[in-house]
């Protein structure tokens, strides 16, 4: 009988300091890390901590530079000439990849390892792109094949880069992802015309369709074979962030209505985040996680307030996340960090309670004396 009145003194203190200090066991907060590069995005984190962010400096011309970030230590890569390199990914070796002017008229996907810019090669055309690299150093992306007549999603590995072909013979594909099982996801051409998303595993590249409409694009898929991208539905072109798992394509939701949302990646416990925009005021940055969308300006802790989160483009599995956003009041903008404010958990209030009800019973007792 003592006990069980006991506790339920320590539940109501402990429902009393959840309300008292503002203390959400649900809710996530982050707070924000501003990289110091103006107009710039973060558009990769490994799970240790390494980002990919790309910039745009005026040296020489207008041009943009990719950047490694880590340990609090954030390094210019270079590139392949002397004008643009762009990053697009990164895994926990530090390994950068993305695309590189090689001069004025041709680019091509890279890789940034050991302080060296590699650069992949094409598939018999000019140009390349690498969108994204797993922990084994496999990278994929699309490249023009010869004669130039479309571009085709590539598997790089071993210093071999692979043709993953399309959906039909000759014309175009893209490779956004790769997991670490080394299924790869991103978008073909149709027999109709249209642009499909597709899922590409064990050599075979599989038509995983849209929301209704015409046309789909698959940007990301964690270990789980779980993908996110963006679809149309039935009688409008306004696209729609989708999650694919167990042969389902299932729509989650416009953040704002009417508002075009793209989802641009998942984690393996299956938060989602992207961005939407109308073209002119309306969007945002955007996280999915258990059935529901929110908005990430409202998961700002209070020291972060002042920011606006225009755009989440990863996740990595500790639920850190990067892209850009803005801060009006301090004049900042450009690539950020978004890390988890450790919230207190159901133990430690119940400490806490436990402590309290200790504490006031002692100063009973010395009163009582």
């Amino acid at each position: 009988m003592f006990f069980n009145a006991s506790f339920k003194r320590i539940v109501s203190v402990a429902l009393a300091l959840t309300t008292v200090v503002g203390i959400s066991i649900a809710s996530s907060r982050y707070s924000v890390t501003y990289f110091g590069l103006r107009a710039s995005s973060a558009t990769g984190i490994s799970d240790n901590g390494h980002v990919a962010i790309t910039g745009m400096t005026t040296q020489g011309g207008i041009r943009w530079h990719a950047y490694h970030y880590f340990g609090g230590t954030t390094t210019d890569i270079g590139g392949l000439g002397t004008r643009s390199t762009v990053a697009r990914a990164v895994n926990s070796s530090g390994q950068v990849v993305g695309v590189s002017d090689v001069n004025a008229n041709i680019r091509h996907a890279y890789v940034y390892q050991n302080g060296t810019v590699i650069d992949l090669g094409t598939l018999g055309g000019e140009d390349s792109w690498a969108e994204a690299i797993n922990e084994a150093g496999h990278i994929v992306g699309y490249a023009q094949t010869w004669p130039w007549t479309s571009s085709h999603a590539f598997l790089y590995a071993n210093g071999v880069m692979t043709d993953l072909g399309s959906f039909v013979t000759n014309d175009s594909s893209w490779a956004n992802d790769i997991n670490n099982v080394g299924q790869v996801v991103g978008s073909s051409i149709t027999s109709s015309g249209g642009e499909h998303a597709f899922i590409w595993k064990a050599g075979v590249m599989v038509d995983i369709g849209t929301l209704g409409g015409s046309g789909s694009e698959a940007t990301a898929i964690n270990d789980l074979g779980h993908v996110v991208g963006t679809a149309s539905v039935a009688g409008s072109d306004t696209r729609h962030p989708f999650i694919y798992k167990n042969g389902l394509m299932t729509d989650i939701g416009l953040q704002y209505p009417g508002v075009p949302t793209y989802a641009e990646d998942i984690n393996d416990s299956g938060q989602i985040v992207g961005w939407s925009w109308d073209g002119w005021s309306v969007g945002g940055a955007f996280l999915f996680e258990n059935g529901a969308m929110a908005n990430i300006d409202e998961l700002l802790d209070a020291p972060s307030s002042g920011w606006h989160i225009s755009e989440a483009l990863a996740i990595n599995n500790n639920g850190t996340i990067v892209g850009s956003g803005n801060n009006a009041s301090l004049g900042l903008s450009g690539a950020v960090m978004l890390t988890p404010v450790p919230e207190p958990s159901v133990a430690a209030v119940l400490t806490c309670g436990i402590w309290l009800l200790k504490s006031r019973r002692i100063h009973s007792r010395r009163k009582g004396n």
